[in-house]
C-alpha cells in the first residue's frame, strides 16, 4: 500500500485497487523468482568448490582455472560470500517451502479441499 501510494497516485492508483499490490505480493514475487531461478542461483553459489587437477596436478577452480582451490588469497577471499550466499540460499529456498506447505494446507482444510491458497505457487505446474 505505501508503495502504491507514492508511486501510483491519482488516476494510476487503479493499477493498485485492480492488483491488490503490498508487501506479501513483494514477498511472493521474490520467492517465486528465487524458486524458478533455483539451480541458476545454486551453481553460482557452489561454483567455487568446482576444483579439478589440472595436468601440472594443482587443484583449480573448474571455470576459472588461474584460481587455485584453498591456495590462492583470490580464492580464499571469495569463499565465505560464496557459502554465505549459498546458505542464505537454500535457508530461504526450506523456511518458504515450509511455509508454503503449511499455509497451502490450512488452505486445503478449510475449503474443504478445493483450494490450494496464497501461495498455491509453489505446487502447480510451470509447463
Amino acid at each position: 500500500r505505501i508503495i502504491c501510494s507514492r508511486w501510483f497516485s491519482g488516476p494510476r492508483n487503479r493499477f493498485c485497487q485492480i492488483t491488490k499490490f503490498g508487501p506479501w505480493e513483494i514477498i511472493r514475487l521474490f520467492i517465486w523468482g528465487l524458486y524458478l531461478f533455483f539451480a541458476t542461483l545454486l551453481a553460482y553459489g557452489v561454483e567455487l568448490l568446482t576444483c579439478s587437477a589440472g595436468p601440472d596436478g594443482r587443484s583449480t577452480v573448474s571455470n576459472y582455472p588461474h584460481m587455485q582451490c584453498f591456495k590462492d588469497s583470490e580464492w580464499l577471499k571469495l569463499m565465505p560470500f560464496a557459502l554465505l550466499f549459498t546458505t542464505l540460499l537454500l535457508a530461504i529456498l526450506l523456511s518458504s517451502v515450509t511455509l508454503a506447505r503449511r499455509s497451502a494446507l490450512r488452505a486445503l482444510i478449510i475449503s474443504d479441499m478445493k483450494e490450494l491458497g496464497f501461495w498455491s505457487f509453489f505446487f502447480e505446474d510451470f509447463r
